[in-house]
């Protein structure tokens, strides 16, 4: 009887371990030692990239670049092409049907010198326009010739108000003078975009 009690007072002063706590520590380390889930947030997809993915749309805006640089660069090679031809056709007398009157007399010998050298200009003016109009379908591709031509037109200009600078503007326009100056720089920087993204 003395055994067994003393056999019981020892039984009460041990910790009993039920099985369910057992596994639920286990569960524990186990998730602990598990890598931890990163947590995802869902972006709600924009119009733009369900209808055409972000590449589509970089490769439309190349392509409108280029079209539109090659648009504006053949209405300047049509009008040198037209005026050009117009005045190496019709000389000084062209001048005439545009509305500039010259107070000179058409048989004389500066008639004939003004315009020996106006059809010549004229000349070189048509030839830009062909040179243009040649580099329009490739317009990435003739950066050097294209720059070229740029420094031509702006040449025109510089020209132009040499003139102005020494006999005045008279009745000769001052908005082509301008525009020579201010469109070759544009159209070089935009070629120079366009043929870098092609």
């Amino acid at each position: 009887m003395h055994g067994c009690g003393m056999g019981n007072q020892a039984d009460s002063g041990l910790v009993r371990i039920r099985p369910d706590h057992v596994a639920m520590s286990q569960r524990l380390e186990l998730s602990r030692s598990l890598p931890k889930r990163k947590s995802w947030s869902i972006r709600q997809p924009s119009l733009e990239s369900t209808v055409f993915p972000k590449s589509c749309w970089v490769v439309m805006t190349k392509l409108t670049n280029r079209r539109l640089l090659q648009i504006a660069i053949s209405l300047a090679a049509l009008n040198a092409i037209l005026g050009g031809g117009f005045y190496v056709l019709l000389g000084l007398k062209g001048l005439s049907l545009t509305g500039t009157s010259l107070s000179i007399d058409q048989t004389g010998a500066s008639w004939r010198a003004i315009d020996y050298l106006f059809r010549a200009m004229a000349g070189i003016w048509l030839v830009l326009g062909l040179m243009f109009a040649y580099m329009v379908p490739s317009i990435e591709k003739h950066t050097a010739w294209f720059r070229f031509a740029c420094l031509a037109i702006f040449a025109m200009g510089t020209g132009r108000l040499l003139s102005i600078s020494s006999l005045g503007s008279g009745s000769n326009p001052v908005f082509a003078m301008v525009l020579e100056f201010v469109l070759p720089p544009l159209l070089v920087l935009w070629q120079a975009r366009v043929a870098k993204e092609r």
